[in-house]
């Protein structure tokens, strides 16, 4: 082989995420869930499985460390599943309203475990930190975003 045309590490494991993104989209058992149709000319489809699939796991590790899902939901469906940036982070933080409100209500309002002083002081600042990343998706590429995210996890550990 020409030493141009050798495939790298990254483009190898590139290839590998690709195909494995593909092999699920091509999974037609329905119901199939339509999306990226705004980036990607058609959208892709997947089926419901592997979201609810990937829903449980989420759920299940939250529930067990009690801690928001979306550490997990972002790697989930863009590396995994191979949806576009954009749409990952907005339906996480639409997802997240049920999942919360629900796991807030259900097993720690009715016990009195929320201090609602806190809560309301962490609501300000997250309402801050939220539009600032929504605003900021719109100016840095979706890659950059996805390769932030592996640095940033591993920096927390």
């Amino acid at each position: 082989m020409a030493p141009d045309k050798e495939p790298t590490a990254a483009k190898m494991k590139e290839w590998i995420q690709v195909g494995f993104q593909e092999k699920l989209q091509a999974d037609q058992t329905p119901p199939l869930v339509k999306f990226d149709q705004d980036f990607t000319p058609g959208g892709r489809t997947i089926s419901w499985i592997f979201l609810v699939l990937s829903g449980a796991l989420v759920g299940l590790t939250a529930g067990i460390m009690g801690v928001g899902g979306g550490f997990l939901t972002f790697p989930i469906f863009v590396y995994v599943l191979g949806v576009s940036s954009m749409t990952t982070v907005g339906t996480d933080i639409f997802q997240i309203i049920f999942t919360a409100g629900y796991a807030a209500i259900s097993q720690y309002a009715i016990y009195g475990f929320i201090f609602y002083t806190l809560a309301m002081g962490m609501l300000l600042g997250s309402l801050v930190g939220i539009q600032v990343g929504a605003m900021s998706t719109l100016v840095v590429k979706g890659i950059t975003i996805r390769g932030f995210t592996p640095w940033l996890f591993l920096r927390a550990l």
